[in-house]
Protein backbone atom coordinates (compact mmCIF):
# COMPACT_ATOMS: atom_id res chain seq x y z
CA UNK A 1 0.00 0.00 0.00
CA UNK A 2 0.95 3.79 -0.73
CA UNK A 3 0.79 5.10 3.18
CA UNK A 4 -2.32 7.02 2.01
CA UNK A 5 -5.62 5.99 3.43
CA UNK A 6 -8.82 5.19 1.73
CA UNK A 7 -10.54 7.92 3.59
CA UNK A 8 -7.56 10.90 2.39
CA UNK A 9 -7.44 9.25 -1.13
CA UNK A 10 -11.20 9.63 -1.39
CA UNK A 11 -10.90 13.67 0.07
CA UNK A 12 -8.40 13.83 -2.53
CA UNK A 13 -10.73 12.48 -5.18
CA UNK A 14 -13.39 14.63 -4.33
CA UNK A 15 -11.17 17.87 -4.56
CA UNK A 16 -10.19 17.31 -8.11
CA UNK A 17 -13.46 16.40 -8.82
CA UNK A 18 -14.61 19.63 -7.57
CA UNK A 19 -11.32 21.49 -8.82
CA UNK A 20 -12.15 19.76 -12.52
CA UNK A 21 -15.70 20.89 -12.46
CA UNK A 22 -14.81 24.74 -11.15
CA UNK A 23 -12.61 25.15 -14.35
CA UNK A 24 -14.79 23.35 -16.62
CA UNK A 25 -17.94 25.65 -15.79
CA UNK A 26 -15.17 28.33 -16.89
CA UNK A 27 -13.99 27.07 -19.89
CA UNK A 28 -16.77 24.53 -21.42
CA UNK A 29 -15.42 23.74 -24.23
CA UNK A 30 -12.32 21.96 -22.18
CA UNK A 31 -11.61 18.51 -22.06
CA UNK A 32 -12.00 17.34 -18.62
CA UNK A 33 -9.61 15.04 -19.12
CA UNK A 34 -6.58 17.42 -19.89
CA UNK A 35 -7.88 19.53 -17.17
CA UNK A 36 -7.84 16.45 -14.38
CA UNK A 37 -4.68 15.63 -15.88
CA UNK A 38 -3.30 19.20 -15.75
CA UNK A 39 -4.36 19.73 -11.90
CA UNK A 40 -2.80 16.77 -11.25
CA UNK A 41 0.70 17.58 -12.78
CA UNK A 42 -0.03 20.85 -11.28
CA UNK A 43 0.99 19.14 -7.71
CA UNK A 44 4.12 18.14 -8.69
CA UNK A 45 7.15 20.40 -8.35
CA UNK A 46 8.32 22.22 -11.55
CA UNK A 47 11.44 20.28 -12.06
CA UNK A 48 9.49 16.89 -11.69
CA UNK A 49 6.79 17.95 -14.29
CA UNK A 50 10.02 19.60 -16.09
CA UNK A 51 11.98 16.36 -16.03
CA UNK A 52 8.99 13.76 -17.01
CA UNK A 53 8.06 16.26 -20.33
CA UNK A 54 11.66 16.12 -21.52
CA UNK A 55 11.85 12.26 -20.89
CA UNK A 56 8.52 11.98 -22.74
CA UNK A 57 9.93 14.42 -25.73
CA UNK A 58 12.54 12.24 -25.90
CA UNK A 59 10.54 8.84 -26.39
CA UNK A 60 8.55 10.56 -29.26
CA UNK A 61 11.34 11.91 -31.00
CA UNK A 62 12.89 8.03 -30.96
CA UNK A 63 9.77 7.41 -32.47
CA UNK A 64 10.30 10.31 -35.47
CA UNK A 65 14.26 8.88 -36.88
Amino acid sequence: MSGISEAAANRWAKKLADDVAAVMSRHPDADPEDVRLTLISLQSPPLARLNRSLRRGRGFAAFRK
